[in-house]
């Protein structure tokens, strides 16, 4: 069924007629009507764009006027930053002018007293310049008067670092200068707007070395008006409660967010990250070595000491009996083996003949040696009670972890016991875990049909638009804290934010489409055509014939009509060498101006103004390609960090 409905969308395609007549004229008056509304760049500024920005009420085509306002109208340059390269590739001069009052006026300057090596998310770092060495971290500050400056600071306090002098690499300033301007004016913006959470920045224009941003205070916008931000300050649920409840009943956003263009694609974006964590080790003697079952017991002994009790303590608890076994079992869990530092049998009771195995395996025996299963090689009968203290060392069998099962073994003559004892030294020191990297993009980097599209490290820019920046982060440091210490540890990184655009695997089949679009254009005729499906249930072809409606064309301009005009005035710019009327042969020139033509196709003149090319689609790419290409070559005429003279390319 969806073979069908795929091919019956190309026959209707390719037929070009298969239309009811009133929708068509119903159509045709809904456009004309738009075209009237918004047919204009200044229809579309005035109708549209104003009434978002403004609080000019917005009105429909059908003539319905709504509040439509976006943000407060109440919009201020609150701040602007320059910064000029140095020769050896440090930020040198680093000037920001700002507004600390939010009136719309600069009323403060500040101008950095040191140079910039390398720049942070909230702050810059201040090197020798051309090098890495004796580094100052500096962090971006604003006291209760909104006074801005730089502080001293740890590195640990500061993210997103990278270095941008030539110690990092040649040219790395220049080619990044946008992106390190507004990393600097970020960094002091937010250090503004930390007085006050309700000062947000509306707009960001990076121009070079210049950055200006533009903010509005969202506490002035009036809780009656069309924003209300003033009630969202006293209940800050109350937004995402009504963005949700508006996004529940939207129709619009419904299909918007259903759409196949929002749930399918061909080419799927996505995003992942890799993190890196570190944790504090802190054990206890308890977590060492447990009590498992059996005849014994575990007990300190001192600091970072244990004592294993194996068997019964006790005085002729085995017999009477000429010449029998007896035994203890007790089982212990050696759950961090990793922190035995040594194991040794320190002390033994028996009567009258014993053995301590551990796991099956012999450690000791006494009086004398006694291997084996058997009876004891002498007299069961030894007429005394043994108390000895020896230091067998058997650290391998509970560095192995796990359950260790120790045995004791006695033969008896008369009456008897059989305990021992063994001490084990431990590490109970606070060490750090090996780093544990999660990675949640290994698919994705995996996968040949996915690449990366762009990735942040740590704050900064790594990757963009498929290419490398150039930038990388600092080493930086974190602190780890456990119950009872704590350690600072420095890495390269700690996340990667990554995003991948995969190709999906997608197939579609247009071989019968392409034959059905043939069938129609062959039988079709200015009055009727014929069409073949496939049925559904049989799989054969079907014929149906219909009725053909050609619609008049709908005329629409190959472009909008305007006109281009000039208008005299005085030669008073000011170059390099001073003003430029002083070193050209005229005294006049002209300002060019493009005008959008009137609805009759008239070109709207101003005062003084003569007619350069008439209403038409006007083509003056090559005029604007040349004066682009000027401006560029002078830009980099006067920007020469290196101080040596570079090829205009």
């Amino acid at each position: 069924m969806r073979r069908v409905a795929l091919t019956a969308l190309v026959a209707l395609a390719s037929s070009s007629a298969l239309a009811d007549p009133d929708d068509v004229a119903a159509a045709r008056a809904s456009a004309d009507a738009f075209q009237q509304h918004a047919g204009s760049a200044q229809q579309i500024q005035d109708n549209l764009t104003n009434p978002l920005l403004s609080q000019e009420s917005m009105i429909a085509v059908d003539g319905t006027d709504f509040e439509a306002q976006l943000m407060c109208h109440e919009e201020n340059a609150f701040m602007e930053v320059f910064i000029a390269p140095s020769g050896t590739g440090d930020v040198g001069q680093i000037n920001i002018q700002y507004d600390t009052n939010s009136d719309g006026t600069f009323d403060a300057l500040y101008s950095a007293p040191m140079h910039a090596s390398g720049v942070c998310a909230n702050g810059i770092v201040s090197c020798t310049p051309g090098t890495w060495s004796h580094c100052q971290p500096f962090e971006w500050a604003a006291d209760d008067s909104n006074n801005l400056t730089l502080e001293p600071t740890g590195l640990n306090q500061l993210g997103g670092c990278y270095c941008v002098n030539n110690h990092c690499g040649a040219g790395l300033l220049v080619n990044n200068l946008d992106t390190t301007v507004a990393a600097i004016g970020g960094g002091a913006a937010a250090a503004i707007g930390a007085n006050n959470a309700y000062y947000a920045i509306t707009k960001v224009f990076v121009d070079g070395p210049i950055a200006r941003y533009f903010g509005q205070d969202t506490t002035q916008c009036g809780a009656a008006g069309p924003v209300g931000m003033t009630a969202y300050v006293d209940n800050p649920t109350a937004l995402t409660a009504d963005a949700a409840a508006i996004t529940a009943t939207d129709a619009v956003y419904d299909l918007v967010s259903t759409s196949p263009a929002a749930t399918q694609s061909d080419v799927s974006n996505v995003s992942c990250q890799i993190n890196r964590s570190v944790y504090m080790d802190e054990v206890t003697i308890d977590d060492i070595i447990d009590y498992n079952g059996g005849t014994g017991a575990v007990a300190p002994c001192g600091p970072n000491c244990l004592q294993l009790i194996l068997g019964q303590i006790g005085n002729n608890y085995w017999g009477p009996a000429s010449c029998s076994m007896y035994e203890h079992n007790v089982e212990f869990n050696v759950l961090r083996p990793d922190r035995v530092v040594s194991a040794r049998l320190t002390q033994a009771v028996w009567d009258d003949w014993i053995q301590v195995r551990a796991n099956s395996s012999l450690i000791w025996s006494g009086p004398n040696t006694w291997t084996g299963m058997g009876n004891p090689p002498g007299s069961c009968e030894l007429s005394n009670s043994w108390n000895q203290t020896m230091n067998v060392d058997f650290t391998s069998v509970l560095q192995g972890g796990g359950l260790v099962d120790f045995n004791i073994r006695g033969a008896v003559a008369g009456y008897g016991e059989g305990d021992a004892y063994a001490q084990v030294n431990v590490d109970t020191e606070c060490e750090l875990s090996d780093d544990i990297i999660l990675d949640g993009c290994q698919a994705y980097q995996e996968d040949p049909d996915c690449s990366l599209r762009a990735e942040t490290v740590d704050g900064v820019q790594t990757f963009q638009n498929y290419q490398g920046t150039g930038l990388s982060p600092l080493p930086s440091s974190i602190t780890v804290t456990g119950a009872g210490c704590s350690e600072v540890v420095t890495r390269d990184w700690w996340q990667k934010q990554r995003s991948y655009s995969c190709v999906t695997n997608s197939q579609y089949e247009f071989s019968e489409a392409l034959e059905r679009k043939s069938f129609i254009e062959e039988s079709a005729t200015p009055t009727a055509y014929s069409d073949q499906i496939i049925d559904p249930d049989t799989g054969s072809y079907l014929v149906a014939n219909g009725d053909m409606f050609l619609l008049d064309e709908v005329s629409v301009a190959a472009c909008p009509q305007a006109c281009k005009t000039r208008r005299p005035r005085a030669r008073n710019d000011v170059g390099r060498s001073g003003v430029v009327s002083e070193t050209s042969t005229s005294p006049a020139t002209h300002d060019v101006l493009y005008h959008e033509c009137t609805a009759d196709n008239v070109c709207p003149l101003g005062d003084g103004e003569e007619i350069v090319r008439d209403c038409g689609c006007i083509e003056d790419f090559p005029e604007a390609s040349a004066v682009m290409q000027l401006v560029r070559m002078a830009g980099q005429d006067v920007l020469c960090s290196s101080g040596t003279p570079q090829q205009l390319n």
